[in-house]
Order: structure tokens, then sequence, then C-alpha cells
């Protein structure tokens, strides 16, 4: 642990957050000037119980430093000063800390002022409590702490269930693979294929995509069939806008869409025309109140980052292949003689959503969550192009015979 990045925390605007703590080392003897076991043990349990910290002793409640020798009040014949100060520290962590903590605090001295840094590590399986014991092993009391925003705070009931449950933040994460089979050199889907148009080549919700490729000029269709990397940036964002809206999840609020931005490709290709769907009443997103939202597209990855005081996540769409006819994940490549008037774009889209912990029990993270799990199964059920060709029955065998019916009754005529 270098000085230069304990002073850079000293000299932030703010100085405490859920990860630090600041306190004069006063504060941690009790009336009798004896050392306050208790203050300090809860301190740290707090920490451990969120997400681990940092406490910086030697500095006083308007952010000063105390000065030089402020823990010699601790020294006993035995040891001095902050030797003492330590051995307090570990003394409670293995006697009145279960499970016990293992802390690591350090010494610094800088421009004749010094303090004290105690390192607390994330817990790591069950949370950890201020115990008092009976008899040898036997524990008493547990008093369950936890870090907040505005300091430390005892447990409540529902808290203490959701910690024992999530030793880590709970996640919600998802990689799928999506596809857009193009008529080639325009930006249209076809809506099937095949001899008497017998073949669908992906799910019905690409359809919703032509929305927006009829808002592109032909001119700007005509450049696009040029411009190969806008035209797979515009493909991006598109698909970020269309999964978005078409999230089954209702609350009692309503939000557009972030309009786009200079920098992305819907602006120079669409323009001001996009707010005719991202405006529309019908397309509107229903998030839980106080949700965030917003788009970056960049020349490979296109993502959308969203979240409140209770979650945050980030939906990412990459281009990872693009070839003549169809991919080699669609059924139809190897029964259909000819493709070549399609192209198809593979993308792989990442979902990650981080779960916080929930200061406040209220309607919002409950309904958060649900958010959150309907977004994955929205992609994973509507748009996922390998899930979308295993749920159709003997796929390849059922297109095969197909294919071959096609053939004889092209023949009959």
């Amino acid at each position: 642990m270098k000085i230069q990045s304990i002073l850079n925390i000293l000299e932030s605007y703010e100085k405490e957050n859920i990860r630090v703590e600041l306190k004069e080392s006063s504060k941690f003897l009790t009336g009798e000037g004896k050392f306050d076991g208790k203050e300090m043990g809860s301190i740290i349990v707090s920490f451990a119980n969120r997400e681990g910290g940092m406490l910086i002793v030697g500095i006083k409640d308007n952010g000063l430093f105390e000065g030089s020798h402020i823990f010699d009040k601790f020294s006993d014949p035995g040891k001095d000063g902050f030797d003492k100060f330590k051995e307090h520290i570990e003394n409670i962590c293995k006697d009145i800390i279960s499970p016990q903590i293992f802390v690591e605090s350090h010494l610094f001295k800088w421009d004749d002022q010094e303090f004290g840094v105690i390192r607390i590590p994330k817990r790591l399986t069950i949370p950890h409590a201020l115990v008092s014991k009976h008899e040898g092993s036997i524990v008493r009391t547990r008093e369950y702490y936890i870090r907040t925003t505005h300091g430390k705070g005892l447990v409540s009931d529902r808290h203490l269930e959701w910690l024992f449950n999530h030793t880590d933040l709970p996640k919600v994460a998802s990689e799928n693979i999506l596809e857009i089979t193009l008529i080639k050199e325009k930006l249209k889907i076809p809506e099937t294929l095949g001899y008497f148009e017998r073949f669908s080549t992906q799910p019905e919700i690409y359809q919703s995509l032509s929305a927006y490729f009829n808002l592109i000029s032909s001119s700007n269709q005509e450049t696009l069939q040029r411009e190969l990397a806008d035209k797979e940036k515009l493909l991006r964002e598109i698909l970020i806008y269309a999964i978005i809206q078409s999230v089954e999840y209702k609350s009692d609020h309503y939000k557009s869409l972030p309009l786009p931005t200079e920098k992305m490709a819907m602006q120079n290709y669409i323009g001001e025309a996009i707010r005719t769907i991202i405006h529309q009443k019908n397309k509107l997103w229903s998030v839980p109140y106080g949700t965030s939202m917003k788009i970056k597209s960049g020349k490979e990855t296109t993502a959308l980052k969203f979240g409140n005081k209770n979650i945050l996540g980030t939906l990412s769409i990459q281009l990872t292949d693009r070839v003549r006819g169809l991919s080699d994940l669609n059924p139809y490549a190897q029964i259909l003689m000819s493709t070549n008037t399609f192209e198809t774009y593979t993308f792989k889209c990442h979902y990650h959503v981080d779960i916080k912990y929930p200061e406040d029990f209220d309607e919002s993270y409950d309904m958060m969550i649900e958010f959150a799990n309907a977004l994955q199964e929205t992609i994973e059920s509507k748009w996922d192009i390998v899930a979308h060709f295993n749920r159709l029955p003997h796929y390849k065998l059922l297109y095969e015979m197909n294919y071959k019916l096609d053939r004889l009754l092209k023949k009959s005529k």
C-alpha cells in the first residue's frame, strides 16, 4: 500500500464512502481510557459484510490530520503506540468476531503527521457478527452490522436473510448469438426463402427491425452498401433498440430510449426520423422508477448501460462474422442449393447485471430484479438464433424432407 494512494483519498471531495471511513484515534477509547473493542469490532464487521474497505485512523472530523504520536495513548509497558493498537485489533478479530476476520494494519508517517490504516477484506462465507461468548466456544449473542451510505448500522431480519443467501453480490449474466439475414445489397429482411417460400430464416421478432430499415432513405441505403463498417455499426445499434423495445415487462414508469448521439450511425443514416419509433407510445420502454440509460456505440461494440440504486446492467453487441448466404448456424445452409441472394451478420450479445446490496427493501428493488430477469428472458427466448433452431423438433430432418418435396413439386409442374 503506497502512502500517495491514501493521500489521494484524503484530498478528494468525498473522503468517506461505502469503502472508506475516517476516524480520530480518541474514538477508540472508552470513558475509562481503555481500548474500545466493540466500536472497532462493529466497524470491521460492517465493512466485511458489505464490500470490504479501509479504516483510516488519525483524521479529525474536519478532515485534517491529528498530528504526531497519536497512538501513544494506547501504549502499555510491554508495547508502544501503534504496535499495541494493532494488537488490540488482532485480538478483537480473533476473540469477538465470528467468523474470524484477518485484517491488515499499517502505520504511515508523512510531514510530521502519522495515521493508521486498517484494510478489511470482504467476507468469503456467511456474514460476520460481533459476538459475546458464554462458555468456551458457545456464543451467547450475535450482533450483525453492515456498512451503509450513512456509516454503519445493525442488520434487519430481511437484510440478514439476504446476506446469508448471497455470499457474493448476485448477478444476472448470459451470452447469446444473434443473426440478421438480409436480402443481399439491401437492408431488407426476407420473410421466407426456398422453393414456394417454405422456410423461415430467423425468429419472427427480427421482422421488427424492418421499421428501422424503412426510415433509411434510398440514397443512404446505397451509401451503406459501400460503407460496410457503417452498415455493421448501424445493425448493432438497431439491434440494441429493438431488443429493449421487445421486453415484455410492465411498470408504472415509462420512458423513451435515449436518442442516438452524433457519433452513432443511426444519427447519420436515420437522423430525426428515429423519433417516430422511439417516441411511439407503444414503443416506450417500461422500466422501474429511477432507471437511467445510456447508449454508446464504438467501432466494434455497441452497448447500453442502465441502472438505478439497486442494479447496474450492460447489454452489449459485437459483430463476429459476416458471410454471403446463410451462416453455418442455420440448418438451411446445408440443405438449400442456392442462398446467394442473402447475406448474414452474426453477433455476440453479452448481458450482465450486478445487483447491489439493498439498503432499502422497497418496491423498486423487487421491480428492478424482475426487470433484469425479463430482459435476459427476452434475449434468450426471442432473439437467440441457436435457441430458435433448437426449439424446432428434429429440424434438420424436417427441413431436408420439405426441401425434397419442394423439388418434386417443382419438377411436376
